[in-house]
C-alpha cells in the first residue's frame, strides 16, 4: 500500500509545485491582465484537478487507516503472545530450579550414603578383626581350661587313690632336721598356693571364656547387622544415583526447552518491533499524507490569491508591474565557497554552500529581485529535521529574460522577509545560521531553472554558472 502511494503523492506534489512555484506571485514587465486571467483559469483548472485528486488520497488515507487497525491488532495479538511467551519462560526457570534443587539433595544423600557405607566398612572390618582375636583367646583359653582340667584330674584320682587326702602333717613330721622341717614346710606351702592358684585361674579362665564368647556373638550380630545396612544403603545409593541420571537429563531437556523458549520469545519480540516499526511508519505516511492534503491546498490558495492581487495591481496601474531584474544574479553573501554543487561524493546537494569565518551571522542578500512564496522560521540548532533539514529558509520565485527561477537560502540563523514580499536584488532576507540539518554556520544556496523548486531537485542548476563574478 505504502510503496504505491508515496511516488504517486510524490508526482502530485512536483505537478502541483511546479504550477504554483514557477512565476510565484510574480509577472514579466509586459504581462498583462488577460495572461494573469489566463492563469487563473489554468489555477482553477489545477485546483479541480487536485480536487478529484485529494479524493483518492483521501480514499487510500483510509485505507492505510484501516491497515493502521490491522497492524495494532496484530500488535495486541504479539504483545499477548510474548507475555504468555514470558510466563511460559518463567515456569521453565522454575521447573529447572526444582530439578536443580532435587539434583543437589540427591548427590548430598548419596554422598551421605557413601560415607556411612565407608564408617560401617571401616567398623565390621574393626569387628571382624576384634572377632577373629577373640575367637584366637577362645581357642587359647579353652586349651588352657582343658590341658589345667586334664592335671586337676590326674590330682583327683591321686588324692582319690590315696584315700581322698593328703597329710601335709605326715610331711612335715618326716622332717629329719630343722632344716629339713624348714624346707618342707615350704614345699607344702607352696603346693598349696599352686593348686589354689590354679583353680583360680581356672575359673578366671572358664568366666573369660563365657564372656569372651558373649562379646564374638555380639559382635558378629552386629557386623550382621552393618553389612545389612550396608547392601540397603548401596541399594539405595543405586537408586539415588539411577534418579539422579534421570533428573540430570530431565534438567538437560528442560534447559532446551527453555532455550526454545526463549528463542521464541525473542521472535516475538522482533516481530513486535517490525510491527511497531511498521505502525509508525504507517503513522508517519499518515500525517505526511494528512500533511502534504493541508499544504497543497494551502498552496493553491496562496498562489490563487497572489495572482488575483497581481490582476487587482495591473488593473489599477498598469506600469507598476515588477521588473525581472538584470539579467544576472549576484553572490547572496559574502565569504566563500565550502561545497561546490553535486560533488562526487555528494551527489544530491543540489546547490552550493558559502561561509565566513569572521562573521558566523553574515547577512544574506537576494541573488536577484523576485517574490518570496516559501518561508520556514522558528528553527534552532541541533533540530535537523526542522524545515525538512533546510532549517530557516526562504524560497524565492524570479522572472529574468522570460525564463523562471527558483532560488532557495537555506540554515539561516534569523529571517527579515515573509511570504508575499517583493525583495530587490541585494535586499537583506535573512542572516547566516546553522538550523536544520548542519554541522556549523553556512549558506545552502540553490537555484532552480525554468520550474519551481521540487523534492527531486529536478530543475537544479550550478549557481556558480549563473552568479555575475
Amino acid at each position: 500500500m505504502t510503496k504505491k502511494v508515496i511516488p504517486f503523492l510524490t508526482l502530485i506534489v512536483v505537478i502541483v509545485g511546479a504550477l504554483m512555484y514557477s512565476d510565484s506571485g510574480t509577472v514579466e514587465a509586459n504581462q498583462s491582465v488577460e495572461d494573469i486571467e489566463k492563469e487563473l483559469d489554468e489555477v482553477q483548472q489545477e485546483r479541480e484537478n487536485v480536487s478529484s485528486e485529494i479524493d483518492s488520497l483521501q480514499e487510500q488515507i483510509r485505507e492505510l487507516e484501516g491497515q493502521q487497525d490491522e497492524t495494532e491488532d496484530k500488535l495486541d495479538r504479539i504483545e499477548n503472545e510474548i507475555e504468555q511467551a514470558e510466563l511460559e519462560v518463567r515456569q521453565k526457570e522454575l521447573d529447572i530450579e526444582e530439578t536443580e534443587t532435587e539434583i543437589y539433595l540427591l548427590e548430598a544423600e548419596i554422598q551421605e550414603l557413601e560415607n556411612e557405607i565407608q564408617e560401617l566398612e571401616a567398623e565390621i572390618e574393626e569387628l571382624e578383626e576384634e572377632i577373629s582375636e577373640l575367637e584366637d583367646e577362645i581357642t587359647e583359653t579353652e586349651l588352657r581350661i582343658e590341658q589345667r582340667e586334664a592335671v586337676l584330674t590326674d590330682r583327683l584320682r591321686t588324692l582319690q587313690r590315696n584315700g581322698g587326702s593328703v597329710s601335709y602333717m605326715e610331711v612335715i613330721l618326716g622332717s629329719s632336721d630343722f632344716g629339713d622341717f624348714v624346707s618342707r614346710a615350704a614345699a607344702v606351702s607352696k603346693v598349696m598356693d599352686q593348686d589354689q592358684s590354679i583353680i583360680n585361674q581356672h575359673f578366671d579362665d572358664k568366666q573369660f571364656l563365657e564372656e569372651a564368647k558373649d562379646t564374638v556373638e555380639a559382635n558378629k550380630e552386629q557386623v550382621e547387622e552393618s553389612k545389612q545396612t550396608v547392601e540397603s544403603n548401596k541399594e539405595t545409593v543405586e537408586a539415588n544415583k539411577a534418579n539422579l541420571e534421570d533428573k540430570r537429563q530431565t534438567l538437560v531437556a528442560q534447559k532446551g526447552e527453555l532455550d526454545q523458549l526463549i528463542a521464541g520469545l525473542d521472535e516475538r519480540k522482533q516481530e513486535e518491533q517490525i510491527v511497531l516499526s511498521n505502525l509508525q511508519e504507517d503513522q508517519e505516511e499518515l500525517e505526511k499524507y494528512q500533511v502534504s492534503l493541508s499544504e497543497e491546498q494551502e498552496i493553491l490558495d496562496a498562489r490563487e490569491q497572489s495572482l488575483k492581487n497581481q490582476k487587482q495591481s495591473a488593473e489599477s496601474n498598469p506600469a507598476n508591474t515588477q521588473a525581472g531584474g538584470s539579467g544576472q544574479f549576484i553572490a547572496p553573501m559574502s565569504g566563500y565557497l565550502t561545497s561546490p554543487f553535486k560533488p562526487p561524493h555528494r551527489p544530491g546537494h543540489a546547490g552550493v554552500d558559502m561561509g565566513n569565518r569572521d562573521n558566523p551571522t553574515t547577512p544574506v542578500y537576494a541573488a536577484a529581485t523576485g517574490e518570496v512564496y516559501r518561508v520556514v522560521s522558528g528553527c534552532v540548532v541541533g533540530n535537523s529535521g526542522c524545515g525538512g533539514g533546510y532549517g530557516n529558509v526562504v524560497y524565492m520565485t524570479h522572472y529574468i529574460d522570460g525564463v523562471a527561477y527558483d532560488t532557495v537560502y537555506a540554515h539561516l540563523s534569523s529571517v527579515h522577509v515573509s511570504v508575499g514580499d517583493t525583495v530587490q536584488q541585494g535586499q537583506q532576507i535573512g542572516n547566516m545560521g546553522n538550523t536544520g540539518s548542519s554541522t556549523g554556520p553556512h549558506l545552502h544556496f540553490e537555484i532552480h531553472r525554468g520550474g519551481s523548486w521540487n523534492n527531486s531537485k529536478s530543475n537544479a542548476v550550478d549557481p556558480l554558472n549563473y552568479i555575475n563574478p
